[in-house]
């Protein structure tokens, strides 16, 4: 008796070793079925990976483009290229001329370096009826000063002013030149030479009456002229004011100049 209840005994543990067996045999059936399904997941998920993201070239960080927002793009990029196609190139339009300039035509009648000239000529243009403009300029060039020999006092050179103002036929504009607390007596400047030499020769013929010797002094300086021109008019007109102008032995030198 005892004997068959030990044999049930292990019959028993028996069938409970291998039910246990049997119970690890399916886990590990079941786990490698689940590795297996893992795999084929990642495999199929993997090429979804490399074909739908791009890396960012900064960050390194993976984006994720759509297939949808792709052919969007391309759709996008065709129209933009089928617009440039058909866009035809306005040509510009023609330049608008720029009319010239009209030039303007001028009678220059003198040269001044002192108010007595300019009030001259004006006077005289206003007295022939002609329209006047005058273009002041700086120059450097060669001028001569009618200028007395002598010095002398302040009265003297005062009272002998005023008796070449009262002397009929005496050129130029007589003013006082203070010298070492004396003064000269000066008659103008003159660009042209030979004007101040004409000058010098009538007033040597005045010597019995006014007792003054005159030099003539040349120096070179910057200094302002005032240009007296009459004008504007047509070319035509400037050239017969020209000749009208010519007929006065004062403005014979007047010439057409064009601004």
């Amino acid at each position: 008796m005892a004997k068959q209840t030990l044999k049930a005994g292990r019959k028993e543990k028996s069938k409970e070793t291998k039910s246990g067996k049997g119970k690890w045999i399916l886990l590990a059936i079941l786990l490698l079925l689940l590795i297996l399904i893992a795999l084929a997941y990642f495999f199929d998920f993997g090429k979804t990976l490399f074909f739908n993201e791009e890396v960012s070239d900064i960050t390194g960080d993976p984006v994720e483009i759509s297939l949808e927002a792709e052919l969007k793009k391309a759709e996008e990029l065709d129209q933009v290229i089928r617009v440039e196609e058909t866009q035809t190139v306005e040509e510009p339009p023609p330049p608008v001329p720029v009319a010239k300039p009209v030039k303007k035509y001028y009678v220059k009648v003198e040269d001044c370096i002192g108010i007595t000239c300019e009030r001259e000529v004006i006077r005289f243009l206003k007295q022939e009826k002609l329209p006047y403009t005058k273009m002041r300029s700086k120059r450097k060039t060669e001028y001569h000063e009618l200028i007395s020999s002598s010095v002398f006092s302040r009265q003297s050179a005062s009272e002998k002013i005023q008796l070449l103002e009262e002397t009929p036929g005496v050129m130029g504009d007589p003013r006082l030149v203070r010298e070492n607390r004396r003064y000269r007596i000066s008659m103008g400047h003159f660009l042209d030479k030979e004007v101040g030499i004409r000058t010098k020769s009538g007033l040597a013929d005045l010597y019995p009456k006014i007792q003054i010797d005159f030099e003539l002094r040349t120096s070179n300086r910057y200094y302002t002229v005032n240009s007296i021109l009459a004008g504007p008019f047509k070319k035509g007109t400037a050239e017969k004011v020209k000749n009208r102008l010519q007929l006065n032995p004062e403005y014979e030198t007047s010439t057409v100049t064009r601004r």
